[in-house]
């Protein structure tokens, strides 16, 4: 039986960071469970939006996850 898969379209961006970040950013992104780097600044970005009422609730303008 195949699988249905949701695809979203992404919207791709590079962030350029302090090299002695990355250690630090690595340690989090094993710490808190993330599969990648990209997932940790994707879920950052998310909860920013969603503490800034712009994603979530019931007057949701733009739904991602």
């Amino acid at each position: 039986m195949p699988y249905l898969i949701r695809m979203e379209k992404y919207w791709r961006i590079n962030v350029a960071v302090p090299s002695k970040w990355k250690d630090l950013v690595i340690r989090r992104v094993k710490d808190l469970g993330y599969t990648s780097v990209g997932d940790y600044v994707r879920d950052l970005v998310r909860k920013d939006l969603k503490e800034a009422g712009l994603l979530g609730g019931s007057n949701e303008q733009h739904s991602v996850q």
